[in-house]
């Protein structure tokens, strides 16, 4: 019985760190995918990809998803502003940094959202170091919005431009 009890946990344990390792995958082919993009659709600009995630507010979006005459600007708000105190999150470490000395851009990805990802590009007026928010203080950045299949391909891709005062 106790073997049987034994056996059981193991393979529970098991298929959470197989599903979990399928899940780093996937989001994993987001990050690839949208780097891939701005590579291609960068090469004007020279940027480094920051070693942090960082919250991309919904609220950029206000202008862009919104349905014409489904709500109210402010319910509307509001909604957004909901999506932003259930997904937000601190300042994550992640490892896909790619340095580049003549960087003049920092781009930041947000945690994926379904099958959306959120990237910032922000100038960083030589100062490629400094913190997103110190980055963005005054700035005005762009914001790409990546939608995926569920290959991870970018099958669409909105810009919005933010500026931070």
């Amino acid at each position: 019985m106790k073997t049987t009890v034994f056996l059981f946990l193991v393979l529970i344990y098991s298929c959470s760190v197989v599903h979990s390792d399928v899940a780093n995958k996937s989001i994993d082919g987001k990050y690839d995918a949208a780097l891939t993009y701005l590579e291609k659709h960068m090469q004007d600009k020279p940027f480094q990809v920051a070693d942090t995630l960082v919250y991309i507010s919904q609220t950029a979006w206000f202008n862009i998803n919104r349905k014409p005459d489904s709500i109210n600007d402010i319910d509307y708000i509001a909604h957004l502003e909901s999506l932003d105190n259930l997904y937000n999150f601190k300042n994550e470490y992640h490892s896909f940094k790619k340095s580049n000395s003549l960087a003049k851009f920092n781009v930041y990805f947000s945690k994926p959202i379904d099958n959306y990802l959120d990237a910032e590009v922000v100038n960083n007026r030589g100062r490629a170091n400094d913190s997103h928010s110190s980055l963005t203080m005054f700035n005005t950045t762009t914001v790409y919005r990546f939608t995926f299949n569920n290959r991870n391909e970018v099958i669409s891709v909105k810009t919005q431009k933010l500026i931070y005062n």
